[in-house]
């Protein structure tokens, strides 16, 4: 999921990636588009602010200098935010993908810049009511909302859970099983909810386990189970939320231009995975956007903590 904003002055439009599983805000650079050898957007810092860095992402490692930028978030100005420019990365990361950025939304602990991340900018300055923001992710389509949550969100459906360490949103991940059945898959772990993560990531023993409770001979499975799956209960330390099919099942398309994501499971082309994927990871989780898919996810900053709603189907 990303969304638009602009960047520097003259401002130009930025399509920025919102990832709770970082805390910097960077955009291309003039280095970078050259490389690219496109007319995508891109800034020539004109300032830089202390010494450059490399950032590593599970998709690959980019390099960058600090610098500072006006930002506009909707109609809301940002003077001078700390942010960096790639000098260069993945290409097939950095040029062919269909955004611009990135803007960091984890705490404010593991940034790499210097200054305050955008969110404790707008919060300080009495722009923004609360100090949280949520997601409502409704595939394809989703909404950031900075501040707050959406006023049709029923609180009798929330379910807080306590965050484990303010660096990344860490959540204590204690269980998975299928909703009414007393044999879960032990877990006891922590795991971070990252937006920025496509799938559930675990250890392999374990992802193996859920696989198997749920059916799955491998990770590559028949769309046609879908109607015969169950309602998993993911368990944070008491706190329970479930997942339906329609999220821990990832349908993606063949035939259209690029592999990506469908949405769709009966159309020529598609193919299904499961959502739980291993990694060589022997404790920690990354929990990706089938957590949150169909419903709204409020990230309380100062209350260290995450509401999940109920699953909009």
């Amino acid at each position: 999921y990303y969304g638009p904003m602009m960047v520097g002055n003259p401002p130009q439009p930025f399509d920025m990636i919102f990832d709770t599983g970082s805390s910097d805000v960077w955009v291309r650079g003039y280095d970078l588009a050259v490389q690219c050898n496109s007319r995508l957007p891109y800034i020539n810092a004109t300032q830089s602010v202390g010494q450059g860095s490399v950032l590593t992402y599970g998709s690959g490692n980019i390099e960058l200098k600090w610098t500072k930028e006006w930002m506009v978030l909707d109609t809301t100005c940002i003077p001078q935010q700390p942010m960096g420019v790639v000098k260069t990365g993945s290409l097939e990361l950095l040029c062919r993908s269909d955004y611009d950025g990135l803007m960091g939304l984890a705490f404010p602990s593991i940034k790499s810049a210097a200054g305050e991340m955008p969110i404790t900018y707008l919060h300080h300055s009495g722009l923004i009511g609360d100090n949280m923001f949520s997601f409502t992710l409704a595939p394809p389509q989703g909404e950031l909302l900075i501040g707050g949550y959406p006023s049709d969100t029923r609180l009798d459906t929330l379910t807080w859970v306590p965050v484990v360490k303010s660096t990344h949103w860490i959540l204590p991940f204690t269980s998975v099983s299928i909703s009414g059945n007393d044999s879960p898959v032990v877990l006891d772990a922590d795991a971070i909810l990252d937006t920025g993560t496509t799938f559930i990531f675990g250890p392999r023993s374990k992802i193996e386990q859920i696989n198997s409770l749920l059916g799955f001979e491998d990770v590559s499975v028949p769309c046609s189970v879908r109607r015969k799956l169950p309602v998993l209960s993911l368990n944070f330390n008491g706190k329970v939320i479930q997942l339906h099919p329609d999220q821990y099942l990832i349908s993606w398309n063949t035939t259209l231009s690029s592999f990506e994501r469908s949405y769709v499971f009966d159309i020529p082309g598609t193919i299904c995975f499961s959502a739980f994927q291993p990694t060589e990871y022997e404790s920690m989780w990354l929990l990706g956007l089938p957590v949150m898919a169909n419903r709204t996810t409020i990230f309380d900053i100062g209350g260290e903590r995450v509401g999940f709603s109920g699953v909009i189907l």
